[in-house]
């Protein structure tokens, strides 16, 4: 049951998908449907409760209803379609056992579910400046708490975007001028409800002033297409106040030292130190036993004796914990990545086989947000390179993590 057949291009539609099982089969569980996708994005269906399962009655007999849902999106404008999709239910099922009687065996059922077919079309091409491909219904709102600050310092603000439309894949939205230099944008990561069409996504952007002179934050810009009345709409945050102090610039000091003269203070002569530097031509030369090399032979040789010992007990603790030198071999090979893709791909497969998929850890959490979101996409799409910072950071987590 899709909520419209006809898209926008961006737009996000909810679709649900209904089993109406009769009563008598015993339903133990059913699978997860992994449908074909083609021209179109989509959430994994998500999994039905079934401790409140209602149920109906069709042709006399009573059903369960099994309910599953997800949201789709098209990519280009054309034909596009979700499914056909297998489907596994398990019943339970009354034999006659020679050895114990009647007893309850497990019996699969497949299930075939038919496509359905979606017309994306393309956005009008009278598009603002501003749009970044936002489609649905939004409000916008900016928080700076920090106000009061000097040129070289830097500021958070923090933007909320609520409303019904493409929240996972929104982008930031725009400063009005260049007054303020961008210096970091982060988006907080959504749980479970980023599979949901209506919601909130919040951005935090770090800025700093150009300059002493500027008095306020601009406009945060955000253009979006609405598909109910089929046009494009901009939204303006009001501008934040601030008071920028301007930094006094420090002049170079001059270090040279000068040449005492009758007339020079003892405490600003600084000639004199020199005094001190130079050698005794009195005191014989060292001999040999005296030079560097003798000191180095005893020292080289503890560092062998030690390396040794070091290398045996980590020889020791492989085979002990054959699980930790896994561990080096993936993490050897998530440093090894050179695209965005793999990178988030390896980190992601640490983080499910080592951190139960970062379940009660956020910075895990939002790794594995980040890898969705970049890596489920089809081939071809363009994406934002993973900057070195942000890289370190992850591998720097997960070796902490992994306790490496």
């Amino acid at each position: 049951f899709p909520a419209k057949t006809t898209l926008y291009q961006g737009e996000v539609c909810p679709v649900t998908l209904k089993i109406y099982s009769p009563s008598r089969l015993r339903t133990a569980s059913f699978g997860l449907p992994d449908p074909i996708k083609e021209n179109c994005l989509a959430w994994r269906f998500s999994l039905p409760d079934r401790r409140t399962t209602p149920t109906t009655v069709i042709d006399g007999e009573t059903h369960q209803v099994i309910r599953y849902a997800t949201t789709l999106s098209g990519i280009t404008p054309g034909k596009a379609s979700l499914g056909p999709a297998k489907l596994r239910q398990i019943v339970r099922e009354r034999i006659i056992d020679p050895r114990f009687g009647p007893v309850l065996k497990e019996k699969p059922i497949n299930l075939t579910l038919p496509a359905i077919s979606f017309e994306i079309l393309p956005l009008p091409a009278d598009a603002p400046p501003e749009f970044m491909g936002a489609v649905g219904k939004f409000q916008i709102s900016a928080q700076c708490p920090k106000i009061r600050l000097k040129e070289t310092d830097s500021t958070e603000v923090t933007l909320h975007i609520d409303g019904t439309g493409n929240l996972m894949s929104i982008k930031p939205p725009v400063l009005g001028d260049d007054t303020w230099k961008i210096i970091d944008t982060s988006k907080v990561t959504r749980g479970e409800e980023r599979r949901f069409t209506t919601g909130r996504v919040t951005f935090r952007q770090l800025l700093r002033p150009s300059s002493s002179s500027v008095s306020s934050i601009p406009s945060y810009i955000l253009c979006y297409f609405d598909p109910s009345d089929k046009k494009y709409h901009t939204l303006k945050t009001p501008p934040i106040p601030v008071s920028v102090t301007a930094v006094a610039k420090s002049t170079p000091t001059n270090n040279a030292l000068t040449t005492p003269d009758q007339d020079t203070p003892p405490e600003k002569m600084q000639d004199i130190l020199s005094f001190i530097n130079k050698p005794d031509l009195g005191q014989p030369e060292s001999t040999s036993l005296n030079s560097p090399f003798w000191h180095a032979v005893p020292a080289t040789i503890a560092l062998l004796i030690i390396g040794i010992a070091i290398r045996k007990r980590q020889q020791r603790n492989q085979r002990l914990n054959p699980e930790a030198g896994e561990k080096k071999l993936a993490l050897s090979k998530l440093c090894e990545a050179t695209d965005t893709r793999t990178f988030y791909r390896r980190a992601g497969r640490i983080i499910d086989q080592w951190q139960h998929g970062g379940a009660g850890q956020p910075q895990l959490q939002e790794i594995i947000s980040e890898r969705d979101e970049l890596c489920f996409v089809p081939e071809g799409t363009a994406i934002e390179e993973i900057s070195p910072e942000r890289k370190k950071s992850i591998i720097d987590l997960l070796c902490r993590s992994t306790k490496l």
